[in-house]
């Protein structure tokens, strides 16, 4: 376990112990100082100290992937072992700044360049190691690894940030762009693949944004074959990088959890993985059979946890980790904490995921999409199949979304045109069509603003990536994704664990994102069809295979009632507060307990969940 911390500009007596003092999980400090600037180097092991040479300091928390092709770039022949830090400076030095976007990884650095004058933070693709800052201009830049180190000096003011709570409480999905701002006016983050530079004299920052991608990478795959081939090789090297000697595991039953515990078993026994099912105590959410099937040959190193009655207690203390809000569906409290707490015991030092999985690899569905707004209906039905119910509602689904994709892109008159062409298709029966307007459904997309097609869009994205590719760039490297890494970052490092992410590796991306749509489609409308051919032989079939996902709205609805009933006999909260939480009370008992809708209970989470971490402050 790593971290960094550093002030540049007023920095006073005691202020980088006290920084330091609030991330005692990160290891011992090694501070450094100049004329304009301190700063320093925690590691819970001895190898990560900082590096300093010809007027160039380097702090960091990485893990780099790519050294060798690093050091072959900057003209280093055969075989040499340098720490992070050190490779990080024989890259800066040879390459300039530009060095970043040769970085394969999870890493947040800062460099210090007195013959510049200069300051840099660099955080890595996806945002996988968090990095946060402080800046007054004239007067001081401070940054850390976690929100609590910032909030120890006195000169960064703890005040609310209160148009970041209301985007919070608003938040229409989790493909929104991720912002620097966060829930404390004076603290922001370094945004994932950008170089913020400061100069030593605290004028101005600049930001400079650095992964580019290039389109002609992966050109000599010429067939499917080649492809899955390819795709089959990147996700095990992607999982490879990431093992431990002691490894845990989420197993959830899914296609993603599985994947990476599954390829993981070729480099790892099964005394080194250890693995964590979460059942949530419904019906709807079990996964028990699934995730059996996965670790049936390694069940003594697997632990179930459940839902327990009374989660407020998790959710403060995810507060506290995290420094504000839970940002997750299911709360930190609920399930990660039980599980850093099992893995901890068990000496685990990383551990693996796969809940980003399904937008990485992505279902295919932008190319069924295009199949109905250019009426080939024909393929669409070829392809889909329309014989049994599930096909149906499939393809009426597909439908709505054509629909919105010509209003949102052309208006409604062309809308309810297309509408109608379909009717004249015989695309869709004239009951369906009723029945679809008689629910309101068609009127509920018509009336949506033209704002939901630009709701993905990043503010940060590589230049060579347009139409399809860049709508895909830019759900991977949402918010969604980036605050769920920050989550699981700052939670695991209060346990000395961190979470590595093998969907999220830069070349696994970047294959995925020039995977051809047709293949990202099998038969029978079979979704993320490359990855599951990539995976035969490795995941059992019975998962390979499986189209169901389960329903956890139910046990989170359960959840949130269990919570705001212990926040109600609970003394801490003031009467206003508890205005608010009776409101709250009243709001989930008003949903149908048997089907609560997703966006209405994720809105009233954000509600408690904010009551909650006021009253902490």
């Amino acid at each position: 376990m790593k971290g960094i911390i550093g002030i540049i500009g007023n920095a006073r007596t005691g202020d980088m112990e006290r920084m330091a003092h609030r991330l005692p999980h990160r290891g011992k400090a090694v501070l450094i100082s100049g004329d304009k600037f301190s700063v320093g180097q925690l590691s819970t092991s001895t190898d990560a100290t900082p590096f300093h040479r010809s007027g160039i300091r380097i702090i960091s928390d990485a893990r780099i992937d790519n050294q060798k092709e690093i050091l072959e770039t900057i003209g280093h022949t055969g075989h040499q072992e340098v720490s992070p830090n050190e490779l990080i400076f024989m890259a800066y030095s040879k390459l300039g700044i530009a060095f970043a976007a040769h970085l394969a990884g999870d890493y947040s650095i800062a460099i210090v360049d007195e013959n510049l004058g200069k300051l840099f933070l660099i955080r890595d693709h996806m945002g996988v190691r968090p990095l946060y800052y402080s800046f007054r201009q004239g007067h001081y830049l401070a940054f850390a690894s976690e929100p609590k180190a910032l909030l120890s000096l006195d000169f960064v003011s703890p005040a609310r940030n209160s148009e970041k709570i209301q985007e919070y409480l608003q938040w229409p999905s989790d493909f929104r762009p991720y912002k620097k701002t966060t829930f404390f006016q004076d603290i922001f983050s370094v945004i994932p693949a950008t170089v913020l530079a400061a100069d030593m004299d605290l004028h101005a920052t600049e930001e400079t944004y650095y992964w580019e991608i290039d389109p002609n990478r992966f050109r000599h795959l010429t067939t499917e074959s080649l492809l899955i081939a390819e795709y089959q090789k990147r996700f095990e090297i992607a999982v490879c990088r990431r093992l431990q000697p002691l490894t845990g595991f989420h197993v959830s039953g899914g296609l993603d959890s599985s994947a990476v515990y599954k390829s993981a078993e070729k480099f790892l026994p099964n005394d080194s993985r250890y693995s964590v099912h979460f059942y949530p105590g419904t019906p709807e959410a079990d996964e028990i059979a699934y995730a059996h099937e996965i670790i049936r040959d390694n069940q003594e190193n697997h632990l179930q946890i459940e839902r327990h009655s009374d989660p407020f207690a998790g959710i403060r203390q995810s507060n506290e980790l995290i420094d504000w809000p839970d940002l997750s569906t299911i709360p930190t409290g609920t399930k990660i904490l039980p599980e850093l707490t099992f893995f901890k015991s068990k000496k685990v030092t990383v551990v693996l995921t796969g809940h980003e999985g399904d937008t990485v690899v992505d279902a295919g569905y932008a190319y069924l999409l295009s199949l109905i707004v250019n009426l080939k209906l024909g393929e669409f039905d070829a392809l889909m199949g329309c014989d049994t119910e599930s096909s149906k509602a499939k393809k009426i689904y597909f439908i709505k979304k054509a629909v919105l994709y010509s209003y949102t892109t052309q208006g409604m008159a062309s809308a309810l045109k297309f509408f109608g062409k379909l009717l004249g298709h015989k695309a869709i029966s004239v009951s369906d069509s009723i029945r679809i307007v008689a629910r309101g459904s068609l009127g509920l997309l018509l009336r949506r603003k033209r704002k939901v097609t630009n709701a993905s869009v990043h503010n940060y994205r590589p230049s060579s990536l347009t139409g399809t590719k860049l709508e895909h760039f830019s759900r991977i490297t949402s918010a969604g994704i980036i605050d769920i890494n920050e989550t699981l970052n700052l939670s695991g490092a209060a346990f000395g664990i961190e979470y590595a992410h093998p969907f999220l590796d830069r070349d696994f991306i970047e294959l995925s994102l020039f995977i051809p749509e047709k293949m990202r489609t099998g038969p029978n409308g079979l979704a993320r069809y490359h990855f599951r051919e990539a995976m035969m032989g490795i995941v059992p079939e019975k998962v390979r295979l499986r189209e169901s996902k389960v329903n956890f709205n139910k046990p989170i609805w359960l959840n949130l009632l269990d919570t705001v009933n212990a926040c109600l006999m609970d003394n801490g909260f003031n009467q206003k507060a508890k205005v608010e939480l009776v409101r709250i009370k009243r709001d989930l008992e008003a949903i149908d307990a048997q089907n609560p809708p997703f966006s209405k209970i994720k809105k009233i989470q954000r509600r408690l969940f904010v009551e909650i971490w006021k009253n902490q402050l």
